[in-house]
């Protein structure tokens, strides 16, 4: 029996359930606009927001890590395992994205690198060279 002015134990359990779902579902939504939207910012081949995108999913993602810490939370995990799942294959694929990114840098630093090396190693861009001026004859 309830104490007026105070909920019962089932119901408040209940309601603290459908609150955490609630947040769960709704933290969830946002973590998949963010990745969504950082997908298609790479896929276009943009790198000017990724900090934000970062700030953005660091946001969502130390959300959720505090409603996981809520002692009913397992069977709203379960209910939102389909959400999970999504949000999991996002997560690779912009890292996998990012990664071919970085590959592709590096890649290019590196032939910039080895050419000017080269050019050094010929005597065509020497430090002497470039002090007295440069004379091909």
């Amino acid at each position: 029996m309830a104490i007026e002015g105070q909920e019962p134990e089932a119901d408040r359990h209940a309601a603290q359930n459908l609150s955490c779902e609630d947040t769960l579902r709704e933290t969830l939504a946002g973590l998949h606009t963010v990745l969504d939207k950082e997908r298609i910012h790479l896929n276009s081949g943009r790198m000017d927001l990724l900090e934000q995108f970062a700030r953005e999913k660091l946001h969502y993602l130390a959300n959720l890590n505090r409603i996981t810490r809520a002692e009913h939370i397992s069977d709203e995990l379960r209910n939102c395992r389909e959400d999970i799942e999504q949000i999991n294959a996002f997560l690779i694929e912009n890292r996998d994205l990012l990664k071919f990114r970085m590959d592709a840098i590096s890649e290019i630093s590196t032939t910039i690198r080895d050419a000017v090396v080269d050019a050094e190693s010929d005597g065509t861009y020497q430090a002497s060279n470039s002090r007295n001026g440069f004379r091909p004859w």
